[in-house]
């Protein structure tokens, strides 16, 4: 039968034939570019990548490089730290509609240990106690670089912590 009611036969890909193996490698690029849409992290920083912000003036300002962080990212405004660090604890100083940058150190930082200057000639170090796996130390910087106000948190538990709101949890454990 032939004309618009004829039904088309099936036919198998034959890779000897050009236009099939065009087929099969325009199919690849798509699923790869989608996958790249979809998945950020392949190819890229994964979320909360010190790397991502090391280039922000802000991160020397807190008092440490993106080498000394664990986690730093950007949050459009600082009012919504909880959504970011929801184990953290009210900090009315953040409720600030400014956007900020989050540092989130490995080892614990000795200038939020301090809230008076050392005396002179001694270097502040933080007190060698053993913390909770899930617990940093961190900046809050409210502003733009030199603009801005530094905020320093000793102590606070990480726990559920996102760089994006709606992204992955970053440190799991106990809201505490």
């Amino acid at each position: 039968m032939t004309g618009s009611g004829a039904h088309r036969r099936h036919r198998r890909v034959d890779l000897t034939r050009s236009s099939d193996r065009w087929a099969i490698v325009a199919i690849a690029i798509a699923a790869l570019i989608a996958l790249l849409i979809w998945s950020p992290n392949i190819g890229g920083r994964a979320p909360g990548d010190p790397a991502a912000v090391a280039a922000d003036a802000r991160i020397a300002r807190c008092g440490g490089t993106a080498a000394d962080a664990e986690f730093a990212f950007t949050i459009p405004r600082a009012s919504d730290y909880f959504l970011y660090l929801p184990a953290m604890g009210r900090s009315p100083e953040l409720d600030l509609d400014r956007p900020a940058l989050v540092v989130i150190y490995r080892e614990a930082l000795a200038v939020a240990h301090f809230s008076t200057p050392a005396p002179s000639g001694a270097k502040p170090e933080p007190t060698p106690t053993p913390r909770p796996s899930n617990v940093r130390d961190l900046c809050v910087y409210v502003g733009k670089a030199g603009e801005g106000e530094i905020n320093y948190f000793p102590d606070v538990s990480i726990a559920g912590l996102r760089a994006t709101p709606d992204g992955p949890v970053l440190v799991a454990g106990p809201a505490t």
